[in-house]
């Protein structure tokens, strides 16, 4: 079979499949640019081919189950058949992903020369001057944006400063649009300001996500943490991390190349509710590229829902959910732990080989 170039239109859409004489829905669809596919609920469909002027979805053994024939001009639906049988079905354009241009950010090398930021909507009762408590100079392996909403904030040193009023996703998607700098960073971190860590705690996170070839990651919540997704909380003593399909918008890392997939959607609703349902699906990495890090923890110290109306930010969820038709998933899909033997020791936590880079 001759593999054809997909035409543009295809990928980065939302995509609805129906089959059988009553086309009844099966599934959602987000047909990725790499060839993977996101978002797909009730059905074992992974990746997408164009060969023969057909678009091809593929299973979780490789095999070729439905076929659509193309036309080179963008469609609203296309009719095809199953393999091998031949049942009809149809697959339906929803709506586009929310992604920027490749080109929209330039990056920029860090004066300092790190490589790592955290991004922090800081308020006046932000906990983030117990990060920076007893650090050496030179010893973090990260910068920091101040990106602040409200008076009286806490000073500290910042490398950059930024002041957005309003919700933590309206001024991130605020300052992602109009600033650059995050552009230089090969890993940035937007945790709430309500989390208790220590500058040795951050370093080591970036440290993992680096080792792991990871995309979107967070740190776990320590025991006394208020939890609001039970997947978040830290696992097993000796874990390093899992991988899973979900992380939380309360404290989410990004590698560069993750966070210019996502950044569009930061500005998709106020309070940020469903947006870690989406990232998951629009992300285009391998499963073992999404991780929760067992070995890093921090202690979330407030309610969930004490500065914001919780019931808002549900329906906010939920519209987003309706609108790119994703489902609440809280997969483990791998468990990395520790070993004792021929293995580095960093800051006090074992760690494992890396696993492969995902693609």
């Amino acid at each position: 079979m001759r593999q054809g170039r997909p035409p543009a239109w295809l990928a980065d859409k939302v995509w609805r499949l129906v089959r059988g004489p009553a086309g009844l829905p099966e599934t959602q669809l987000i047909l990725l640019p790499s060839g993977r596919i996101g978002g797909a609920w009730g059905t074992d469909f992974v990746r997408w081919q164009v060969t023969n002027e057909q678009l091809h979805l593929f299973d979780t053994l490789g095999r070729a189950r439905i076929a659509f024939p193309l036309a080179m001009q963008p469609a609203l639906a296309l009719d095809g058949q199953t393999m091998p049988c031949g049942e009809p079905c149809r697959i339906l354009y929803l709506r586009d992903v929310p992604v920027w241009p490749a080109t929209a950010i330039a990056p920029e090398a860090p004066p300092s020369g790190r490589r790592n930021l955290v991004v922090l909507r800081a308020g006046p009762d932000s906990l983030h001057p117990f990060w920076l408590q007893s650090c050496p100079e030179g010893a973090r392996s990260w910068d920091l944006c101040l990106c602040t909403y409200g008076a009286g904030t806490a000073e500290t040193a910042a490398e950059h400063r930024a002041h957005y009023p309003g919700s933590k996703f309206e001024g991130l998607a605020r300052l992602l649009a109009e600033e650059s700098f995050w552009g230089g960073y090969d890993y940035v971190w937007f945790p709430d300001d309500d989390l208790l860590a220590d500058w040795q705690t951050i370093n080591l996170m970036f440290e993992l996500c680096r080792a792991y070839g990871l995309a979107l990651a967070q740190p776990s919540l320590a025991p006394g943490s208020f939890v609001n997704h039970p997947i978040t909380r830290r696992a097993d003593a000796n874990a390093v991390l899992r991988f899973t399909s979900f992380v939380e918008i309360m404290a989410p890392i990004f590698s560069q190349a993750a966070l210019r997939r996502a950044a569009a959607t930061f500005a998709l609703n106020p309070s940020g509710y469903g947006l870690d349902h989406l990232w998951q699906a629009i992300i285009d990495v391998a499963p073992t590229a999404i991780a929760v890090l067992d070995a890093v923890s921090v202690l979330h110290t407030r309610p969930i829902g004490a500065s914001y109306d919780r019931r808002s930010a549900a329906r906010e969820g939920w519209a987003i959910e309706d609108s790119f038709h994703q489902v609440n998933r809280y997969e483990v899909r791998g468990l990395v732990m520790s070993q004792p033997v021929g293995h580095a020791n960093r800051h006090g936590v074992v760690l494992t080989p890396p696993a492969t880079a995902a693609a």
